[in-house]
């Protein structure tokens, strides 16, 4: 699983070694904050795109999608073309996040090149969500590497990050997830 990978070249070094060997590689792209600010510099973004082929899943949240697919996302229905532009462009599966889209239902679309798969869930309100992205993305490795399916790893995560998010710990002016619910 890859994280925030901030720069060109400790991407190209991870693609030259993932090159040489095929893994199960989950890349959480960690390109855009919550708050919208870029977190890579314009050349690793060239080079994040250049990593995706090696990848099995790829999860993006609504802007992150927007810049792997080029296609504006504000709705569900752009969203689920977003995700078919990714997996066209860089031929692996994606898992494209859509809690960032305005509703009552936090809504993920799942798509491997022949199905697309909605994930929902009760979007929680007032709860900080900081940190669900990078939560999400481990726990489906984690579930990958007990020998699950991605499709079932995924499904797993998404009731395993609700969980994490609606049992948040709340101190006075800020919440945490709750990583180990009950």
């Amino acid at each position: 699983k890859t994280g925030m990978l901030y720069s060109d070249n400790l991407i190209h070094v991870l693609r030259e070694r993932l090159s040489r060997q095929r893994y199960v590689l989950v890349v959480d792209p960690v390109m855009v904050s919550t708050s919208g600010k870029k977190l890579l510099q314009p050349n690793a973004i060239r080079a994040m795109k250049s990593l995706l082929p090696l990848a099995t899943l790829v999860t993006p949240n609504v802007d992150e999608a927007f810049i792997l697919s080029g296609q504006r996302v504000d709705s569900l229905l752009s969203l689920e073309a977003a995700a078919r532009r990714i997996f066209d462009f860089y031929g692996c599966a994606v898992l494209a996040k859509g809690g960032h889209l305005k509703g009552n239902v936090a809504t993920d679309l799942f798509y491997d090149g022949n199905e697309m798969v909605k994930l929902e869930a009760e979007y929680i309100q007032g709860v900080s969500t900081h940190g669900t992205g990078c939560t999400y993305s481990a726990c489906i490795t984690a579930h990958l590497a007990r020998g699950k399916g991605l499709l079932g790893s995924i499904q797993r995560a998404k009731r395993n990050i609700t969980d994490a998010i609606k049992h948040s710990f709340h101190f006075s002016s800020w919440t945490a997830l709750n990583h180990f619910p009950g």
